[in-house]
């Protein structure tokens, strides 16, 4: 699978083309061409690069929600008073009560 990473993604010489240049480029079209030799190193490289930069996108992306969900915390007045922090670890509690009975449920769903 090493060809996926042969040559970049990322298109750097992207031209827009008319309909001339089309015409132009279906006359060209000769016969099959060999392909090129695959750099190893080269390869692992490029998949590095791309990797990097969806770990990049996506750690964008969780700053982003992250600023969102400050933004829309601070306008829930429940969030802001003391008294919501009382709450947490009782809903917690309550939540995890259900998970168990859940997997309970799901136990004897299969039993049957």
């Amino acid at each position: 699978k090493l060809y996926l990473w042969a040559n970049s993604w990322k298109n750097e010489n992207a031209e827009v083309r008319t309909g001339n240049e089309e015409d132009n480029c279906k006359q060209e079209v000769s016969g099959p061409q060999p392909e090129a030799a695959i750099d190893e190193t080269e390869c692992r490289l490029r998949l590095l690069e791309h990797v990097e930069d969806y770990q990049h996108q996506v750690d964008d992306r969780l700053t982003s929600i992250q600023a969102q969900i400050a933004a829309l915390e601070s306008e829930d007045p429940d969030l802001a008073s003391d008294e919501a922090s009382d709450h947490c670890p009782a809903t917690k509690q309550t939540v995890q009560m259900i998970l168990h009975d859940l997997c309970t449920v799901r136990r004897v769903a299969t039993l049957n």
